[in-house]
């Protein structure tokens, strides 16, 4: 279990480091993270418990993403496809496939807190740095909130 975890943190950083530097991560991580969580979770849970809590976190994604669709085409008073321009396909596939990750109470918290995070830091780099990139690395802010989530969960010392 010990190497799966490891695995899971280094696929983690690998999408913090490609999030923050290019504001895009590679294609191939989303099915070796889905490979790894999935891993996790039938390890860590009961088959049917797990199945469960996938559902219920899958719901939640797209309750979230339906929401911020509206919202901005509401805004925009036309059909707002959020993907590529509010959001990159990478971070919803990240944020899809970490929904395997969490029974459904932690995915809820670590999903709001790691977004309100994203926000108060990234807007106060953005404060400090006039000339700072404009679009948010979600993918990679929300795998360093999930690396301290794991650590959490495991009782290790961050």
């Amino acid at each position: 279990m010990e190497l799966l975890y490891i695995a899971i943190a280094a696929v983690m950083v690998a999408i913090v480091y490609q999030d923050f530097k290019y504001r895009a991560i590679a294609w191939w991580w989303i099915p070796l993270l889905l490979v790894l969580l999935g891993s996790k979770g039938l390890l860590t849970y009961e088959a049917t418990v797990w199945g469960k809590s996938t559902a219920m976190n899958l719901g939640f994604t797209l309750v979230q993403l339906l929401g911020v669709t509206a919202y901005f085409s509401l805004k925009e008073q036309r059909w707002v496809n959020i993907i590529d321009r509010y959001l990159g396909l990478g971070d919803v596939l990240f944020f899809t496939v970490v929904c395997l990750a969490f029974p459904p109470m932690h995915f809820v918290w670590w999903f709001l807190t790691g977004i309100v995070a994203t926000i108060v830091g990234y807007g106060t780099y953005l404060l400090l740095h006039k000339s700072g990139r404009k679009e948010v690395p979600l993918a990679g802010a929300m795998a360093i909130w999930f690396l301290g989530f794991m650590c959490i969960e495991n009782n290790w010392m961050l």
